[in-house]
């Protein structure tokens, strides 16, 4: 389960030198064919997605008919493998320009898909490292890429309130034939249209310690009840209801556990972290990216509305600020992305994974954390130079900046959190020297 550097540059990683060029900015190209093809349908998707952002921002409704949209142009198993039945994205760059586009038609609707996107590129990763360790486990893998191929919606349930997610409460019991999950779930995105639930959990040992795990839910299972109580400041499209799981019977095969032990934060655990939230970074950009653009338009229409108006310094300067945050959110969403691609999925196994992956996080929390902050500061400056019709409910500068403000508490970690994790392993390196 190691990874180390790669002999050459793959050829799907050669950047095109065509780039589409705007008024305001150069924006980041995809890397490949079919991530070409997934960020232009992630655009159509995106200004459908506008449409009903505001109403269902409103009534803290999931926007089903966009999800419905997005099943039937083929969107939704973009990341499933072509030999699989899918459009074959295998690029975590890709994937974030894709985001970045729905997150600039609406940020709840990026936050969700992102957590479905995810697995067949998880799996990706997975099926080389489990081959040899667990070869069972890696076979179930490739069928599950058949299920979401199929149209099935996988969703991440790990989040719970009180503990970290290397130390999930939810505990799985033995049972006849399977075992029995108990547990609360909060925060959990794309619950409304899930088919299958990946829950965090721990197994007592005979021993009395834990293992980590993972169960595999069914939608429906009984002993398992989405609560529908979802009211967050902001992201209130996101369908991130708390999910309860009451002696829900998993069956024996559909948990899975490397008797890993429980709060381990191996390579594993930490490129699994990876690849389900890198994407992110595209969900913030997007926003922070609709809320420039609105200002800006905003401000050019009251400039051409009469003599009365008049071009102030103050404001030109507030614009000026927002693209420079946004050129700098750009250059360390392309880096961190393609870093991502050529050290989890580029290169060849051997001994200095842990090392190479280890310093990967480090460089998605900086990412992240820069992202999270610099997408607020741009979103804050927007309301600044629009004036007081932003404060107003109906306007999209107000469900901007409190879907934006979520990226502060995503995990992991948390802004406040990653800096503090940054600077122990810079300092821990130092002092190995």
């Amino acid at each position: 389960m190691t990874l180390g550097k790669a002999s050459e540059t793959p050829p799907r990683l050669r950047f095109p030198w065509t780039i589409r060029f705007s008024r305001s900015h150069f924006p980041l190209e995809p890397a490949t064919a079919a991530g070409a093809r997934f960020v232009s349908l992630a655009a159509e998707h995106a200004a459908m997605a506008a449409e009903h952002a505001s109403r269902h921002d409103r009534e803290g409704t999931f926007p089903l008919e966009v999800f419905d949209a997005m099943k039937d142009s083929g969107f939704l198993t973009a990341t499933v493998p072509v030999s699989h039945g899918g459009m074959g994205v295998d690029s975590i760059h890709d994937l974030t320009l894709g985001l970045c586009e729905l997150g600039r038609g609406d940020g709840s609707t990026s936050l969700a898909a992102n957590m479905h996107l995810v697995f067949p590129l998880a799996i990706r990763w997975l099926e080389p490292v489990l081959a040899q360790a667990a070869p069972a486990l890696a076979d179930r893998l490739d069928g599950a890429l058949s299920q979401l191929a199929a149209g099935s919606i996988a969703m991440g349930n790990a989040t719970e309130l009180g503990a970290d997610l290397a130390h999930p409460l939810t505990e799985a019991m033995p049972a006849p034939d399977g075992w029995l999950l108990n547990g609360r779930k909060a925060f959990g995105t794309l619950s409304p249209i899930a088919d299958w639930f990946v829950v965090s959990c721990r197994v007592r040992r005979p021993d009395g310690s834990f293992a980590a795990a993972s169960a595999l839910v069914r939608r429906g299972s009984a002993g398992q009840e989405i609560a529908g109580n979802w009211d967050g400041l902001g992201m209130r499209a996101s369908g991130s209801h708390e999910i309860v799981y009451r002696d829900c019977f998993v069956p024996a095969e559909l948990l899975i556990s490397l008797d890993r032990d429980w709060g381990t934060t191996d390579e594993l655990a930490q490129a699994l972290a990876i690849i389900g939230n890198v994407g992110l970074l595209g969900t913030f950009l997007g926003i922070a990216e609709a809320a420039r653009d609105d200002a800006v338009e905003t401000l050019c229409a009251r400039a051409d509305s009469g003599p009365g108006e008049r071009r102030e310094t103050s404001v030109e300067q507030i614009v000026g600020e927002m693209d420079i945050e946004l050129a700098s959110m750009r250059a360390v969403v392309g880096r961190t992305t393609q870093l991502v691609d050529r050290f989890l999925y580029c290169a060849h196994m051997d001994s200095a994974a842990a090392e190479v992956i280890r310093d990967l996080g480090s460089q998605f929390q900086c990412a992240k954390a820069l992202v999270n902050t610099r997408a607020n500061a741009v979103v804050d400056r927007a309301l600044l130079a629009t004036g007081g019709g932003a404060y107003m409910s109906q306007h999209p500068l107000s469900r901007l900046s409190r879907d934006v403000r979520a990226g502060f508490f995503m995990q992991p970690y948390s802004v406040r959190d990653a800096r503090a994790k940054v600077g122990e392993l810079s300092l821990s390196d130092a002092r190995s020297r």
